[in-house]
């Protein structure tokens, strides 16, 4: 499957036809002006926060779109990491893997703009809620999303053991028929293979907590 993927002139990964809160998310997705990558700092961050659709409202469906069931299936890992042109498509709408990206990685400079809750609730709008951040960057969609970043950026192979770490903790939480499956869906990945044995990744699972989940979808956004 890995080659299939890998030397494939285009994969589109299909969502089903969609619900109206996912159609929506889509839209709202494929509308928006996303800062490109190569803008994106704290500045840009601050330029975007201070626009007025930025709210819990705007992000809703989008967050319900990120916890969709694809998301959660460790098998989609080999299309998304491969796939040199990758959309996704929900119903009739199309959006591009890199709009996606775009997407998540300016609202994590937006949710680190601020060093804690209390300071995002004494300074950041109000129409936009640290929750609702936080529940988008802990997504399942958005660690998936950021797998598609370490094209560009470089696996964390053999040299980068805590790249491994991070890599396995974003996708803990993904679902498989058995455990073996977590190490199968992966096999494509050669430089993955090179950085941990099958024995060691098994040993690695178990040690990766809840909190780790959720902070190391965010590592993928920040820059190489």
């Amino acid at each position: 499957m890995g080659q299939i993927y890998s030397k494939a002139t285009d994969v589109r990964a299909w969502l089903g036809p969609g619900t109206e809160t996912y159609l929506l998310a889509m839209q709202r997705l494929v509308s928006t002006d996303w800062p490109t990558e190569d803008q994106i700092g704290e500045q840009e961050a601050t330029t975007f926060l201070e626009q007025s659709f930025v709210t819990d409202e705007f992000f809703a469906p989008v967050i319900d779109l990120l916890n969709h069931e694809y998301w959660s299936r460790i098998w989609i890992v080999q299309e998304y990491y491969l796939a040199a042109n990758l959309v996704v498509q929900c119903g009739a709408v199309v959006v591009s893997a890199l709009m996606l990206f775009r997407s998540c990685r300016i609202m994590f400079y937006v949710y680190v703009l601020y060093e804690s809750e209390d300071d995002w609730k004494n300074n950041a709008p109000a129409r936009l809620s640290y929750d609702c951040m936080g529940d988008l960057l802990a997504s399942p969609g958005s660690s998936v999303i950021g797998i598609r970043s370490l094209h560009t950026r470089g696996f964390p192979g053999k040299d980068n053991a805590h790249g491994t770490v991070n890599l396995l903790g974003s996708l803990k939480g993904s679902k498989c028929t058995a455990p073996h499956d977590f190490v199968y869906a992966l096999l494509s990945l050669d430089d993955f293979l090179l950085a941990t044995s099958m024995q060691s990744v098994n040993s690695l699972l178990p040690s990766i907590s809840k909190q780790t989940l959720k902070l190391t979808g965010f590592r993928f956004f920040t820059s190489a």
